[in-house]
This record gives structure tokens, sequence and C-alpha cells, in this order.
């Protein structure tokens, strides 16, 4: 009896696909698929099924089986940047408009959405707002760099939109757009940018903690760390340390007082994943 409930889901499931493809190919017409497809699902997604079956067992028994049909998940960029930092936000938002201004990504994207001159102008809002409220604002200040920065994550999402419209996860297309990728989880491939990248004092002066969200796919991270370099200079990314842990990595023999940067990549068998977004703070 154990084996009949276990197994007889899989056989509906596997009926289902077949019924829908005949039923696309017009070689029987005695199955009626809702979709009028395939029954494949296209990116993760199901919408009906030639027996009927509840859309929701359907996705369930999909997502635990999804390897055995070999379907490729299509690469997007993330559209959701609420979790980053003010700093790593302007950093990200630079990079964009760099990246929408560069000549592959104007040729492609030749409608932005929105525009870049639009996007440029709130990035330099939201930047300038911020040094603002960064300096110790007032309660007015922040609550205008809170509104930029609103504005700023509203704009990023509706390009992050059209991106993954227009690419249809073609990953050089995806990556000229300066927005990140959706880190992969799957051991097969290199690493994709690690997130949430934090600094904070150490227990001692002189030390500051790094810790990011943990990659499953990753074996080893190399975070890099620089003092603040003189206006319109570039940091020297010299310094590299390596750990295999996320979170709580100590680096001591800091100058106090002094504000650095850090950033941190991925590695596994695969190959190095892209730098993260640089943040910062002052050693105590």
């Amino acid at each position: 009896m154990c084996f009949v409930v276990r197994v007889w889901p899989k056989i509906l499931f596997y009926f289902s696909l077949w019924a829908s493809w005949l039923h696309e190919n017009n070689t029987d017409n005695i199955f009626q698929s809702p979709t009028g497809g395939s029954g494949i699902p296209e990116s993760g997604s199901f919408t009906g099924n030639a027996f009927g079956i509840e859309p929701r067992f359907i996705k369930m028994f999909y997502r635990r089986n999804a390897t055995k049909f070999k379907i490729m998940r299509i690469e997007k960029v993330i559209t959701n940047y609420s979790n980053l930092t003010d700093y790593e936000l302007a950093t990200l938002g630079g990079r964009v408009v760099q990246a929408m201004q560069s000549p592959q990504a104007a040729d492609f994207y030749a409608n932005p959405q929105p525009e870049t001159e639009e996007l440029e102008s709130l990035v330099e809002d939201y930047v300038r707002k911020h040094e603002i409220a960064s300096r110790r604002g007032s309660a007015l200040e922040i609550s205008l760099k809170n509104e930029s920065r609103q504005a700023l994550l509203t704009a990023l999402r509706t390009l992050g939109n059209y991106v993954n419209e227009k690419a249809r996860g073609q990953l050089s297309y995806l990556l000229s757009s300066g927005l990140h990728l959706y880190a992969s989880q799957g051991r097969n491939t290199i690493p994709g940018v690690p997130q949430n990248l934090r600094l904070r004092d150490g227990e001692l002066s002189g030390q500051l903690k790094v810790s990011f969200s943990r990659m499953k796919s990753a074996w080893m991270y190399y975070i890099q760390l620089v003092s603040e370099a003189p206006p319109g200079e570039e940091p020297d990314w010299a310094e590299t340390y390596q750990t295999t842990v996320s979170r709580g990595t100590v680096i001591g023999s800091l100058t106090p007082g002094k504000r650095y940067y850090a950033r941190v990549r991925a590695m596994n068998g695969k190959g190095t994943g892209d730098w993260s977004e640089p943040v910062s703070t002052i050693a105590r």
C-alpha cells in the first residue's frame, strides 16, 4: 500500500507530460490539456496538465524531481536590493549607470526602463543625500535620504525586470547591465557574488570582523581589506585573506580612526566568482 501511495503520483505526472505532448503535436485528440502546450514547465512554473491534477501537487512534485528532467534554470539578475547597505546601494547604482552607458549595453538595451539619464539622476541624488545624512544628519536629512533610497530601489527593480525580460537568460547581456546575478547554489558552477557583506568592530582596538551570507557551493572565500584611498584614486586591493567561514573573520593590526573598505568573493572546484560590492567602516 505504501508503495502504491508513493508511486501513483509519479505515474500520473509522467502520463500528464506524455498526454500534453500528444496534444501539442496533434497526434491524439483524446486528451485535453488546459494549457494547450507541452506540459513541460518553463522557468520552473506549471499552469496545467492533461489529467486535471491540482497544480500545487504538480509544482511540489516538480520541485522535488526537477533534476530528473534536465531543465536548465534561466539566469536572471536580482531585482530587489533592499538588503544592501547605503554604501553598497550607492556603489551598485553608480556601477549600473556606468554599465548601461557602455556601447554593448546601449545597443542592446535601446529603450531601458527607466532611462539611463533618469537612473543617473536618482543615483546622484541618493549619493548626495546619503553623504549629508551620514555626517550625523538631522532627522529631516535622514528622512530625505531614506526617500531617495526608496526611489532608487524602485528604479533598480524596474530596470531589473526590464533586463530579465529583454535578455531572456543570455548571460552576456545580463552581465552587461551591471546588476547582480542570482547566485547559483549548484555545486557544478562557479560561485555567485557573496551577499550581505558586513564590517563590525572586533573585540580589541584595531580589529574588524568580516561577515557575509554563506554560499553552499563555495569551498573558500577571499577577503580583501584596504584603507581609504586619496580622493580621485582607486583603492589598492593588494592584501588578500583566505577563510573557509562566512561569519566572524577577524582582521587585526589596523589603525584606529581610519576608514577601511572590504570586499569578498567565493571559490570552488569550478573557479572563482566575482568580487562583491565594497563596504566600509571606521576602525576603533
